[in-house]
Formats: structure tokens, sequence, C-alpha cells
């Protein structure tokens, strides 16, 4: 009986372990999906800002010139 029941505990300890394996795989794949969009999205946010300064420094040539030709 009791060799019977060590067997099954086993059993249930390797059937527990194998699902906490399946749910650290399922949980590392979503992790680096998600560093992925990240990463997406903060290359994205770069290239926003490149646009933006480089729209600031064009606004201020502009002024600068415009300014330039105002003067007496």
């Amino acid at each position: 009986m009791f060799k019977s029941d060590k067997a099954k505990s086993v059993e249930t300890i390797t059937a527990k372990l194998a699902d906490t394996v399946n749910e650290l795989e399922r949980h590392a794949d979503e992790q680096l999906e998600k560093a992925a969009a990240q990463k997406a999205a903060a290359y994205a946010a770069e290239a926003a800002h490149a646009a933006h300064k480089a729209e600031h420094h064009l606004a201020n040539a502009v002024a600068s010139n415009i300014r330039a030709l105002l003067e007496p």
C-alpha cells in the first residue's frame, strides 16, 4: 500500500512540475512578445521625437529669417 501511494505521489509531483514548466514557458513567450512591442513603440517614439525636433529647428530658422527681413 505504501509503495502505491508513493508512486502516486511521485506521479502527482511530476505532473504538477510539468504544468509549472508549461506555465513558465508560456509566461516567457508572453514577456518576449511584450518586450518586442515595447521596443517597436520606443523606436516609433524616437522617430516622432526626431521629426518634432527637426520641425522645431526649421520653424526657428524660418522665424529668424523673417525677423531679419523685418529689421530696419
